[in-house]
């Protein structure tokens, strides 16, 4: 099958899939009733009137702030951490009982402690959105460096090959996908840990709709703010797909998921 067909019959299938969804929202919204379960039609109306609001606007940005903020920390902070654990054993295994323990603890139960140190504000809601992303950058980038192929790295050694062109020319190339999908797993986790800290430490951003509109049962309202915040997931996980396409073309993606 031609390229071009193989690509428009995938996007038909979707957008089918999409229009099945939307039609299953509507008939079961107007089913059950909207203060319950808002139809599609009624969700889109709001959104509408929602997105000409300034206070929506707002609320946007201020949660953004906290989620950008928070996610770079993590991702400057984990693949580092995650590349130089993977690359020296010695190093992995000093810091693998700690990144175990990390993994395994609840992180909404690390909310009230950042609320003691730092306050409610800013600075806590980026430490709940790093705290988030930050353990599944670091574990899939150490994962990354570990799959390098060892024949590789014994035929660069073999033609005289210093650490550092072992690390730009083998392993990071290597790891790059694995890298990439902690980013992607990253990302999902701190649009999650925004809403957590948004929900948990007091009334700001989208969160402080969400708390809003579910108190008043809006639920139109409600499920057109939740629609926002999916919505921006997804466009950030497709732009993270199509940075890992430019960057690592020769590799489907491996990693922690």
């Amino acid at each position: 099958m031609p390229r071009e067909t193989e690509r428009l019959w995938k996007f038909g299938l979707r957008a089918c899939s999409l229009l099945i969804l939307l039609s299953a929202w509507e008939i079961a919204g107007r089913r059950v009733g909207a203060l319950i379960f808002p139809a599609f039609s009624q969700v889109l109306v709001a959104w509408v009137k929602l997105s000409s609001s300034p206070e929506f606007l707002k609320a946007i940005y201020l949660s953004n702030e906290a989620m950008v903020i928070g996610f770079l920390l993590a991702a400057a902070a984990g693949i580092p951490l995650g590349l130089f654990t993977g690359r020296f054993p010695l190093a992995g295994r000093v810091a693998n009982p700690y990144l175990d323990i990390f993994l395994m603890t609840p992180t909404v139960s690390l909310v009230p402690l950042f609320i003691m140190i730092f306050g409610v504000g800013l600075v806590s809601r980026i430490a709940v959105v790093f705290s988030f992303a930050f353990i599944f950058v670091a574990v899939n980038a150490q994962a990354g460096m570990k799959a390098t192929e060892p024949s590789l790295v014994e035929m660069a050694h073999s033609f005289g090959a210093r650490e550092s062109q072992l690390f730009t020319r083998i392993y990071l190339p290597s790891a790059l996908p694995a890298i990439m999908a902690g980013i992607r797993i990253g990302i999902s986790r701190a649009v999650a840990g925004m809403v957590v800290a948004e929900l948990l430490m007091g009334a700001v951003g989208l969160g402080e709709l969400i708390s809003f509109y579910g108190g008043s049962f809006k639920t139109d309202y409600l499920f057109a703010t939740i629609a926002t915040i999916v919505c921006e997931g997804l466009i950030l996980l497709h732009l993270a797909q199509r940075l890992e396409l430019r960057l690592a073309p020769w590799k489907v993606s491996e990693g922690i998921e």
